[in-house]
């Protein structure tokens, strides 16, 4: 199925049955394929909407799985864009290396990466060394950090996420987490903290509604303040858990993917990402001046 009509409003729901299918044509001639990081997913979406029903821009596919997934179908030619919303791998590099293959890379935005609760839990806000007790089994109950008596149901990311490869390397400092149940999708891990109070788990900006659960506030400790994970206060550079998303394309399709890699580094490009719920990459975003 081509994206010939108007996507309906993103919603978590919306990306847990969509993730899995391509939205397009597999390696139909023509389009663009777009594949990997499921945080990534809501700005690409949107790009395939604007690209389908505009006159003379190419259509463009796209599907999750995860970034390590698209990184790995670029090596493998079986995919036109990586989406990543984390940096590409030494060990990445190297594999591009000896197979001769030159990728570009272009930061198209970012993310304030959140800490969910359920929408009831008492809890606002967390310091970054309560999150990381939190998920490596050292604060097992919620009264611990200012909640309620009831223990915590903390939900992991599958390890080959961008998501948990950041949220390793910025809240545990790279150790272990515990062993904790692991969520495929973001939809699915909504649903989860959606339906227990005692639950926490980890998600791009993107993703979260409140009416359905809270973000939690995260202490600056060069401020000393909570901090909301919010685009404005990502633009600012106060909220702690900001990183970069990427897309990934191979030097040597850089005229196929043209039409794309040039509309992300405008301002419209930029407003899109905005529009799909994220921090835009201050490079190609002016921010409009307030009257």
């Amino acid at each position: 199925m081509h994206l010939r009509r108007r996507l309906p409003g993103f919603s978590a729901a919306f990306c847990l049955l969509a993730m899995p299918l391509w939205l397009g044509c597999a390696r139909s001639e023509g389009y663009i394929k777009i594949k990997g990081s499921e945080t990534v997913l809501p700005i690409s979406l949107k790009l395939a909407e604007h690209f389908t029903e505009t006159p003379g821009l190419p259509g463009v596919s796209v599907t999750a799985g995860g970034s390590g997934v698209g990184i790995a179908a670029l090596l493998a030619d079986n995919t036109d864009i990586a989406m990543s919303s984390r940096e590409i791998k030494f060990e990445e590099v190297t594999a591009f290396k000896l197979r001769g293959l030159e990728f570009v890379e272009l930061v198209i935005g970012f993310d304030a990466l959140a800490i969910i609760v359920h929408k009831n839990n008492p809890v606002d806000s967390l310091t970054m060394q309560q999150a990381k007790a939190i998920f490596q089994g050292k604060v097992t109950n919620w009264k611990q950090v200012g909640g309620a008596d009831q223990r915590i149901v903390a939900f992991n990311r599958e390890s080959s996420s961008g998501t948990y490869e950041f949220f390793k390397k910025k809240i545990l400092e790279k150790e272990d987490f515990a062993a904790l149940q692991t969520v495929g999708a973001n939809g699915e891990l909504i649903e989860k903290v959606a339906h227990s109070p005692a639950t926490v788990g980890y998600v791009g900006i993107a993703y979260v509604n409140p009416r359905d659960v809270k973000p939690l506030r995260i202490y600056n400790e060069k401020l000393r303040q909570s901090i909301s994970p919010t685009i404005e206060n990502s633009l600012n550079k106060t909220y702690p858990l900001v990183r970069p998303l990427y897309f990934y394309y191979l030097k040597k399709r850089e005229k196929a993917v043209a039409a794309i890699i040039n509309y992300m580094k405008t301002q419209t490009g930029q407003e899109l990402v905005r529009a799909a719920g994220y921090p835009p990459n201050p490079e190609f975003y002016r921010i409009p001046q307030s009257r």
